[in-house]
């Protein structure tokens, strides 16, 4: 995701100083990017915590070394919370909840920030050119995780599982893919999330039919609505 938030504010004219455990991925996506240069103790504005949340304690101890208060601390760590960062930093702190689209500047990136109100002004502007950038209340910042940065990964397993199925069921699951690639494009073009879904849902599932049947099926165990319900809960563990 770091990556994508690099790629996406690179080809706005923005500077990146990479750096990762392992050489070799900064040194593919600094091969992506138009400014940008490994972290060999240059200065910066800001810092993009880009790992995963259970790995922020064992990280603190070299980050405590680079960081001042006045460093930018621009975290990507779901269900961190922005007063935890700052007593831990004593620093300015923005938390960005993006997805993989930013890279194109066609993404989703949520934000939230204890910020000054010029500094927000700056960072609104900045973060629109990521595709759509609200700035939301941090509660709200946990609460649409699942829609913002895990929804891509909830379509991808769904096209998987369908692809299973017809490579299981003696078809082609390469055909399978590209046609449910295809579709699910075309069903999502027009939409702009104002729209009666419910509605929609209707026009396609015909009374007695087979997309009911699946449906009916979904609903009746409950298992996609406890399945987001488990992420909610593992963001709020995690805060």
């Amino acid at each position: 995701m770091s990556s994508a938030l690099a790629l996406g504010l690179g080809s706005q004219g923005h500077e990146f100083f990479l750096y990762n455990p392992t050489l070799s991925k900064a040194q593919s996506l600094k091969g992506q990017l138009k400014k940008a240069q490994l972290w060999q103790g240059q200065d910066f504005e800001a810092v993009v915590l880009g790992f995963k949340p259970q790995k922020l304690t064992e990280a603190m101890s070299d980050l405590s070394a680079i960081v001042t208060p006045q460093t930018l601390i621009i975290s990507l760590l779901a269900g961190v919370k922005l007063e935890k960062l700052q007593t831990l930093f004593h620093s300015r702190v923005l938390r960005l909840m993006p997805n993989l689209a930013i890279a194109e500047n066609k993404g989703v990136c949520l934000w939230s920030s204890l910020l000054e109100a010029q500094e927000n002004r700056f960072w609104q502007t900045t973060l629109n050119s990521l595709g759509f950038a609200p700035q939301v209340e941090e509660r709200e910042l946990d609460l649409y995780t699942l829609h913002a940065g895990c929804s891509p990964a909830y379509l991808y397993f769904l096209i998987q599982e369908m692809k299973d199925l017809a490579q299981q069921s003696g078809g082609d699951p390469a055909l399978a893919a590209k046609i449910l690639t295809l579709s699910l494009q075309g069903a999502l073009d027009k939409l702009k999330g104002d729209e009666d879904f419910q509605g929609l849902i209707t026009q396609v599932a015909s009374k007695g039919g087979v997309t009911e049947a699946t449906l009916k099926h979904w609903n009746e165990s409950g298992a996609i609505a406890s399945g987001l319900k488990a992420g909610l809960e593992r963001i709020q563990q995690l805060s």
